[in-house]
């Protein structure tokens, strides 16, 4: 199994380019005193088994099994399962239906089948447009180029196509703007085997109104080319690979767009509408006393034949942070990478305001309107570049949003994504 193959079965077993979603408590949850009734639901998946469990988002603790959907709509009223006759891949879409749930309860609200056979990759905000990614031909090709629906929840109907075959979405990563009306990627230079890391460049897709997204001029597509690198290249060694793998983040308001570049500890923000760069900040970091004295302890990093950064980001509920953090890849001969672990950005002052979990592999983090934090990570050094299991012992935290102090804690079991819906 080559290494692009491995991403593709990975992509396909969690469930497309969804983000966020992974349980089996092995001990009592740690903090979590009693507080108001959260305006949320939390909830983890196990995309092994797509077993759903519920949690007090606020002591963190089972609160009974909750429905399993695929994905979930921002105001969190809207779930997409897909279900296929035979096999969790049918290629005939006529055998393949996409179920619409009304949430928190599950309820069937609408069933069709989709344009052609896929996964389910995003809702927009209020649950109204699908973002339907097909799969691609052959199965196993990566990384394949730009192809995506936007379907209406209602009843199927295609709204919009975006396809570019001089193209493809890094990781087949996407960003759907909250009123489902824009897509945003990172370019994946791969697609034309280009040799060695590129410049980091984002596209933007303007979504039609009728299926060939040919309408006007507002649906073509724009793009902008940033200041920093993005792909792979064989490391030092020459055994291995150094991947630089920058973040891309889109604010919940749609209107920013943020990157977190691989190489330094740099973001740059975008208006999302036009593309224009309108901000770049170099991170500076709060320091430590242990930082002073160079007494920090060592972060978990993969072990392995590849190099390099991972960087992932979201914003904040209200918009106003940004919570960023990294996968440190090092080689054998090299040394321990340098501590990134779990940074809040101020982004009206600019700079990292808190630093956490050092010593932790984040695998994803998901902010709260109440201005909380839910982490999950693992010590695990063995886990490779965008690897889950089964296995792993894991932590989740629920944590103070602006200084990053814990709440709340409970030790799992093997890999599980985390969503958070609010209550109706």
């Amino acid at each position: 199994m080559n290494k692009w193959h491995h991403i593709f079965v990975r992509w396909l077993l969690v469930g497309g380019a969804v983000s966020g979603l992974r349980l089996l408590a092995g001990c009592a949850p740690v903090g979590g005193a009693a507080e108001a009734a959260a305006p949320l639901t939390l909830i983890l998946t196990d995309p092994f088994t797509g077993a759903a469990e519920q949690l007090d988002p606020l002591t963190l603790v089972g609160a009974g099994d909750a429905a399993a959907v695929g994905v979930w709509s921002g105001d969190g009223r809207t779930g997409v399962t897909v279900v296929a006759e035979s096999g969790r891949a049918n290629p005939d879409p006529e055998k393949t239906w996409v179920v619409v749930h009304a949430l928190p309860g599950g309820a069937e609200r609408a069933r069709f089948h989709p344009p052609v056979s896929g996964l389910a990759a995003a809702l927009n905000a209020d649950g109204s447009r699908l973002l339907w990614q097909p799969f691609p031909l052959p199965v196993g090709a990566y990384p394949p180029p730009v192809d995506w629906y936007v379907l209406d929840t209602a009843n199927g109907t295609v709204i919009g196509h975006v396809e570019n075959a001089d193209d493809a979405c890094f990781r087949q990563s996407v960003l759907f703007a909250p009123d489902g009306r824009r897509l945003y990627c990172l370019a994946d230079p791969a697609l034309h085997d280009i040799s060695g890391p590129q410049p980091i460049r984002i596209a933007m897709y303007r979504i039609g109104w009728d299926a060939d997204s040919t309408a006007s001029d507002s649906e073509t597509s724009a793009e902008v080319v940033l200041d920093g690198r993005i792909g792979q290249r064989p490391n030092a060694a020459g055994a291995g690979w150094e991947l630089l793998e920058p973040a891309l983040a889109l604010s919940p308001d749609g209107a920013t767009l943020a990157v977190f570049h691989a190489e330094v500890d740099r973001l740059t923000l975008i208006d999302a509408t036009t593309l224009a760069i309108s901000q770049s900040l170099d991170l500076r970091r709060p320091v430590g006393l242990l930082d002073m004295f160079g007494l920090s302890a060592a972060p978990a990093h993969a072990k392995g034949e590849t190099s390099g950064t991972l960087r992932h980001a979201i914003f904040s509920a209200d918009g106003r942070r940004l919570y960023l953090y990294s996968q440190v890849l090092a080689a054998p001969d090299e040394p321990p990478p340098a501590t990134r672990g779990l940074w809040v950005v101020d982004l009206a002052r600019g700079r990292v305001t808190a630093e956490a979990l050092a010593d932790y592999q984040i695998q994803w983090v998901a902010p709260a309107p109440d201005g909380s934090l839910y982490a999950y990570g693992t010590t695990d050094d063995t886990l490779f570049a965008h690897e889950i299991r089964q296995t792993t012992p894991f932590v989740l935290w629920r944590l103070d949003g602006a200084t990053l102090d814990v709440m709340a804690q409970r030790p799992f079991t093997g890999y599980r994504g985390g969503r958070l819906l609010p209550n109706q």
